[in-house]
């Protein structure tokens, strides 16, 4: 069997988080557990997911260019399939997070046309999942200080 056929069905395997996002959201229902502090790991979670996913990605889009010379991460590391697997991923975790803080330091950037097409909707989409993370973490800070606010009128008026 072809291999690249096989990572394809690998990916089946992320059906497997719903499970995760689940248990998660029971958690936060569960009155044992902070739901400020469930919240906050989720929204981490889904983060750091969406970053490894797409720097996985922007690399496999290197690995599997014709002319490996012409792509982001021969740039700072021209013989990068000699490279430990660890140093590849270093760099892709690297260029995703620069690339979904909007930091961007050019170090390492689209060179060819492919590159740039998946630069483009990975930003596209990071402005979704910064409004996602901003209103969620909103939401937190006004459930907090609501709860706060109550806790004091009740004990102010006793």
């Amino acid at each position: 069997p072809d291999l690249r056929t096989y990572g394809v069905f690998g990916m089946l395997r992320l059906w497997r988080l719903r499970r995760v996002g689940a248990l998660l959201s029971r958690m936060e229902k569960d009155r044992k557990f902070s739901y400020f502090w469930v919240r906050c790991s989720k929204l981490v979670a889904v983060t750091l997911f969406a970053v490894h996913c797409s720097g996985c990605f922007y690399y496999l889009l290197a690995d599997r260019y014709p002319n490996p010379a012409e792509t982001w991460i021969s740039i700072s590391m021209p013989q990068f399939h000699t490279e430990s697997l660890w140093n590849r991923y270093v760099a892709s975790m690297y260029w995703s997070i620069t690339t979904l803080t909007t930091v961007g330091y050019g170090d390492m950037h689209a060179v060819n046309s492919r590159e740039m097409l998946f630069t483009t909707f990975y930003m596209l989409f990071n402005l979704g999942l910064t409004a996602y993370l901003i209103g969620n973490m909103t939401n937190l800070v006004v459930h907090g200080t609501s709860r706060t606010r109550k806790y004091m009128i009740s004990h102010l008026s006793l």
